[in-house]
Order: structure tokens, then C-alpha cells, then sequence
């Protein structure tokens, strides 16, 4: 009887190491071994010491099988171009649930805020059986639609057991297009198939009331102390610049720039990962602190609970029967740019929003201001 072969283990050409750094982090890096010469990648991923941190432990985690994801890559395309296989090749063949633990990664050196949201993506992704065995170049319009009616048929949220609202089902959409843009970017041939859905086939974004502060209440709000300070001083920046929170918690003094005598605010937006220069009122460098080093915080805000009961007695300090938030502040800023005369578009502009539709939300608020107006003349005259 024939003694059976045995099976070649293949050569491990590319193998994750890591350089501890002087802070503490360990810089994540690719040995590569090929045809006699070694040479090195170095991939701009850190592992950041845990000290029984749990959220430091998951990043590292996360930071570890996106790392892997990339040597695998590596490994594959030295082994198949051994076998003539172009390394195009291989990258058609990356998962798109692996892409995005990439993607997360790359969120994560820039600091993004709002992570959670592709979190959460992944985690709803997880459960599409098509997403799971999905290859990233492989998904389609007919992808696209599918993911849709499973977010408005199917999924159930797992707080509460509930069918998705509209507007979430539109926040998970739009980011999982943002993480295809940054895949094309990146250099994989695909189109976005969300792009490709005609306007029937998206998901409507629901009209919603959008609360904001009339000039009479900003002013009343300007005359009455906060009980904390900062945050008093940084609402109002909102109010005058039309940042969200997220951008507001990391807007440092370098950010802060003049120009011919005119301040502006020059920064990437922490939702859309945007450039963003506004110019800034007079009424808003009223209000910020004295200026710091470039690396400081214009702005160091507590935490959102904090944040929110403050700006609650605050209201009420100042007779104002609404509920402020920093999306309050934004709507204030845009709503007075429009009922000053500001055009559309350069609200949009203002606001980066990236669709002029978007702010359109707006002008429909102001239109409703006229509309009241103009009743308020038809009591007096029909008495």
C-alpha cells in the first residue's frame, strides 16, 4: 500500500509583529520574508496598554483582527503571485465584514466620535446572513435593496424588541455608504449600489419637527447665567457657528484661524470626516475662552448627562419652554442664517451638508415662520 503524502504546510511569508513605543502603545507592523529579503510595513495601528480596561481590551481586539485581516492579505497575495495570480485578484476576494473591521480601525486613529454607528452596522451586518459570506466587491444594487427591506421587514431591535423608525433605518444606510465611499478610495474597484437605488427604492427620511430657539429666547438665554460656565459658553458657540457636539468636544485652538481680520473655524467633521472652514461672528469669539496652546480644547466639556441637565435648568432659568440640546443649537444657527436672507445654498455650505436637500429642512421652518406671520395679521384685521 502506497504511503499516503503528506500535506505541505505553506511558508508563512508575512508574519504581525509589534514595536513598544515610549508611551506605552505598541505600533503594529507586517515582517515580511520574501525570496531571501526581509522588509517591513509599518500599518499606523496601535495596541494601547489595558490596565483591566475593559473598552481598551475590545479596541485592542478589534485593532488585532483588522491587522490580521491585512497580513492575511499580504500572505495571499505573495503566495498566489508565486502562482501567477495578480494581487487584484486577491483583494476581490476581501470580505466586506472584514472591510469594515478595517474601516473601524482606520475611525479609530482619526478619533472619530461617533464609532458606534458602524458598531452597531456591523453588528446588525452580522445577522444578514448575505452580508456575513458577502465578498466586498460582490455587493450590488440588488444587495442594497435586499439589506433595506431586511431593515424595514425583518430586523428587530435587540433594546426593546422594536421595528426600526425611518430615520435609524436611514442612519445605518448612510453609514454603510460612507464605509463603501472609503473602500473606493481606498482603491477597490466597486460602485456604491446605494447610489444606484432610485428614489423609490431609498429610504424616505421622515419630515421631523425640528425645535430651535427663536432671536428673543437666544437672547434671553444670553442674559441668563449657566450654572456651569463652559457649557453655557459653548452652547452659545453652537448657536453662533452651527457645530455639532461632537465637533465642539474637538475643536482645539489650532483650529481657530485669521484671515484678513476674519476668524474662521477650520476643521474635519467628526460625522462626516469632511473639511469644514465657517467664518465665525464676531458674537461667538465673544464668547470663547482665552486662547490656549494649539493642542488644547477650545471647549472641555463633561459628559453628556452633565451637558444635558445643565442646558434643562438653564431653559428654565431663562423662561424658555423647550427642551435644549446641541442639534437645538445647530437648528438656532441655521434657522436665523435663513430668516436673515442667507441663500440656501450657503447655509448648506455652512452647516457642511453635502446635499442641499438636507437644509432644506430649514427653509421649511422659515416658511412656517411666514406663514404665521401673515395669520397674525389676517386676527387682527378679521376681528
Amino acid at each position: 500500500m502506497a504511503r499516503q503524502k503528506a500535506s505541505v504546510k505553506p511558508k508563512n511569508f508575512v508574519r504581525l509583529r509589534n514595536k513598544k513605543l515610549a508611551n506605552g502603545n505598541k505600533s503594529l507592523y507586517l515582517d515580511i520574508y520574501r525570496d531571501g529579503v526581509r522588509s517591513y510595513e509599518f500599518l499606523k495601528m496601535y495596541l494601547v496598554p489595558e490596565k483591566n480596561n475593559v473598552t481598551a481590551r475590545q479596541q485592542n481586539e478589534n485593532t488585532l483582527q483588522a491587522a490580521e485581516v491585512i497580513r492575511s492579505e499580504r500572505q495571499n497575495a505573495i503566495v498566489k503571485g508565486q502562482a501567477g495570480i495578480t494581487d487584484t485578484s486577491v483583494k476581490n476576494k476581501l470580505l466586506l465584514m472584514d472591510w469594515l473591521k478595517i474601516y473601524r480601525v482606520k475611525l479609530e486613529k482619526r478619533q472619530y466620535k461617533d464609532i458606534s454607528h458602524v458598531d452597531n452596522l456591523m453588528r446588525i451586518l452580522a445577522e444578514y446572513k448575505p452580508a456575513v459570506v458577502a465578498r466586498l466587491t460582490s455587493i450590488d444594487k440588488g444587495f442594497a435593496k435586499g439589506f433595506i427591506d431586511y431593515l424595514k421587514h425583518d430586523y428587530v431591535s435587540y433594546k426593546g424588541n422594536k421595528r426600526l423608525q425611518n430615520s435609524t433605518i436611514v442612519d445605518y444606510v448612510r453609514t454603510f455608504s460612507v464605509a463603501i465611499n472609503a473602500a473606493i478610495k481606498d482603491g477597490y474597484k466597486i460602485i456604491n449600489p446605494f447610489k444606484l437605488l432610485s428614489s423609490d427604492e431609498k429610504v424616505k427620511q421622515p419630515d421631523s419637527h425640528r425645535e430651535y430657539l427663536s432671536q428673543e429666547e437666544l437672547l434671553k438665554l444670553m442674559i441668563t447665567p449657566c450654572r456651569r460656565d463652559d457649557i453655557g459658553k459653548a452652547y452659545l458657540f453652537a448657536c453662533f457657528s452651527g457645530l455639532r457636539i461632537s465637533d465642539i468636544r474637538a475643536l482645539r485652538w489650532k483650529n481657530i484661524i485669521a484671515e484678513d481680520g476674519q476668524f474662521f473655524a477650520m476643521l474635519f467633521m467628526q460625522k462626516t470626516g469632511k473639511e469644514l472652514k465657517i467664518p465665525l461672528p464676531d458674537k461667538a469669539m465673544e464668547i470663547i475662552p482665552i486662547r490656549g496652546n494649539d493642542e488644547d480644547e477650545v471647549f472641555s466639556l463633561p459628559s453628556n448627562p452633565t451637558v444635558e441637565d445643565n442646558l434643562k435648568k438653564w431653559a428654565e432659568a431663562a423662561g424658555i419652554n423647550k427642551h435644549l440640546t446641541f442639534h437645538t443649537a445647530r437648528h438656532t444657527y441655521a434657522t436665523l442664517l435663513l430668516t436673515l436672507g442667507t441663500d440656501l445654498y450657503t447655509v448648506s455650505k455652512m452647516l457642511g451638508h453635502t446635499n442641499v436637500a438636507t437644509t432644506q429642512i430649514y427653509a421649511k421652518v422659515v416658511d412656517r415662520k411666514k406663514v404665521d406671520a401673515v395669520n397674525l395679521v389676517n386676527d387682527v384685521f378679521n376681528k
